[in-house]
């Protein structure tokens, strides 16, 4: 129970700060604004369903309605993580406007790519610490999982390599923390084969972290646009 009881707070965490970014992004007008609060909607919709697992009696869980709400899990991953090229874009402010429909075009087909991968992902009940969830079964075809690992990993290098640059330049390292933490979590899920069956909640760690990251740099960058204005 203590598990579901975490991933439960998780799931109001992620909730807050999708309240909190999308706040901020009515009253800023910023896209990416918006993209991040939906990243964090969407991560606290994965983390409801598995709390969810813990919580739920196992004849419930085995529904066709359960085993649909959690495949939609997967189908938000594969939609909304290419959604990072955008924030990038528009974090890296480049000065001409041709870069944005270019970017938002990658994007679309990628989110495409994502949708379809999470339409045809197979999956199978998992029990670990009490709790019951639907994860992606190794009996899925080899393209599945090969999408599955482009749609994760190929928007968080140009993501790394944006919040490098912005260090560098503007001396905000929030989005470089939030790509690394992400990345360094998954890579520790991954690693440590002894706790495999939560390596699930050891990456949600670093999902948690890079939306806390996020929303950092969303309030230094508003202060930085306001201290321009007030240059000006």
């Amino acid at each position: 129970m203590l598990l579901t009881f975490t991933i439960s707070i998780f799931c109001i965490c992620y909730f807050i700060l999708f309240i909190l970014t999308l706040k901020k992004a009515i009253q800023h007008k910023k896209f990416y604004m918006y993209i991040i609060a939906f990243l964090a909607l969407g991560l606290s919709y994965d983390a409801l369903i598995i709390a969810l697992g813990g919580i739920l009696k196992l004849d419930t869980i085995k529904t066709q309605t359960f085993q649909t709400i959690s495949l939609i899990r997967y189908i938000l991953h594969g939609i909304i993580i290419p959604f990072h090229f955008v924030i990038c874009e528009e974090v890296l402010k480049p000065k001409k406007k041709i870069w944005f429909p270019i970017i938002l075009c990658i994007t679309i087909i990628v989110a495409i790519i994502g949708f379809i991968q999470g339409i045809y992902t197979q999956l199978e009940l998992a029990f670990a610490y009490n709790i019951y969830r639907y994860a992606s079964s190794s009996s899925n075809p080899r393209w599945v999982i090969i999408l599955f690992l482009f749609i994760t990993i190929f928007p968080m290098i140009p993501l790394l390599i944006t919040g490098f640059i912005v260090y560098r330049k503007r001396k905000n390292p929030h989005i470089f923390l939030s790509a690394f933490f992400m990345f360094a979590f998954a890579w520790i899920a991954e690693a440590l084969r002894s706790l495999k069956e939560i390596k699930f909640f050891i990456s949600m760690i670093g999902e948690l972290l890079m939306c806390v990251f996020f929303y950092i740099y969303i309030n230094k960058d508003i202060k930085e646009q306001e201290s321009k204005r007030i240059l000006l």
